[in-house]
């Protein structure tokens, strides 16, 4: 088991016991150096955490350390999906995250909502999703999904290598429902 750094809180105020808001440009920076001294190497960020992106490339970039960094493309706001609309999206959403970090690619890139992989035409997304894997633009995609049986069925549509889901001390859907022992046997990273 490995530890990653969300870094939603970078960008926007989040988190229940968040009194503080964002916190500021130097302290972000310093809980980069910690976190890497502590052997932590994955950041997850998302359009969808405000400014998260932008502070992380204008620190990402005055320090030399190798982040591998997850972020995610928005979720739609439609159910059917569009061939060349929403490939479309899918890309742009990633040349923009990219331009934002000031990284040359991602090492995941997970659809938000992991659901609109199963709408009706989820695999046009997904043939996106692969083609900027094989442009080497991101290592490893998938899903960020709500609901550990989720992940299970994008997995017997696709063949992700990632997904994100909840699971913890009192959330232990994912290992009694065995979908942690699926996933693992299908070498999908867990985050």
């Amino acid at each position: 088991m490995k530890l990653a750094l969300g870094s939603a809180q970078f960008g926007m105020t989040y988190g229940i016991a968040n009194s503080a808001g964002r916190p500021p440009e130097g302290e972000i920076h310093e809980i980069l150096r910690i976190a890497s001294s502590a052997g932590i190497d994955i950041i997850d960020t998302a359009p969808a955490y405000g400014e998260s992106e932008a502070v992380l490339g204008q620190i990402l970039k005055q320090i030399d350390v190798p982040w591998r960094i997850v972020s995610k493309i928005p979720g739609l706001a439609h159910k059917l999906i569009f061939k060349q609309d929403d490939a479309r999206m899918v890309r742009h959403s990633v040349e923009e995250t990219l331009t934002r970090l000031h990284q040359s690619n991602l090492y995941g890139l997970l659809m938000h909502n992991a659901e609109d992989l199963l709408s009706p035409g989820g695999e046009f997304l997904f043939r996106e999703l692969a083609e900027l894997k094989s442009q080497s633009l991101v290592c490893r995609v998938g899903g960020s999904v709500y609901k550990p049986e989720t992940a299970i069925e994008v997995l017997g549509r696709f063949p992700i290598d990632l997904v994100q889901l909840p699971v913890n001390l009192f959330d232990q859907r994912a290992t009694v429902g065995g979908q942690l022992k699926r996933l693992k046997a299908a070498s999908v990273e867990v985050h």
